[in-house]
């Protein structure tokens, strides 16, 4: 009976120790740097890219405002390749007069908050 009654306090203890595990990662993630920080989105045509790759200006659709981006390896695609998503690498399709569509998220750093790419869409 002593055995018994040992083991299922054992494995009770297992179960509480992963539901305590389980919330306390779940409230973690949710509370840590980016959480609940949906992508903005915007629309324009590339005007400049740096020679590196890594930057690059649009103008904004409907504003003929410029804004200007870091870029590096990133999920992006072809809007016309519904089924085909690049994951990771930098966007081969942002070049000088395509149209593309990015998903921008606010990232501050030392002080600096500047738009950050998560995602691009090439037209």
């Amino acid at each position: 009976m002593v055995g018994v009654l040992k083991s299922r306090v054992a494995l009770w203890a297992v179960v509480l120790g992963g539901l305590v595990s389980l919330v306390g990662g779940f409230w973690l993630g949710r509370s840590g740097p980016g959480a609940g920080h949906s992508a903005q989105t915007f629309s324009g045509t590339v005007s400049a890219v740096g020679q590196s790759g890594d930057e690059f200006a649009m103008t904004l659709d409907g504003t003929g405002t410029t804004a200007s981006y870091g870029l590096g390896p990133v999920p992006w695609a072809y809007s016309t390749e519904t089924d085909s998503v690049h994951e990771g690498g930098t966007p081969a399709c942002v070049a000088v007069g395509r149209h593309v569509t990015v998903g921008v998220i606010q990232v501050t750093f030392e002080g600096t908050t500047s738009g950050q790419v998560v995602w691009v869409e090439c037209s």
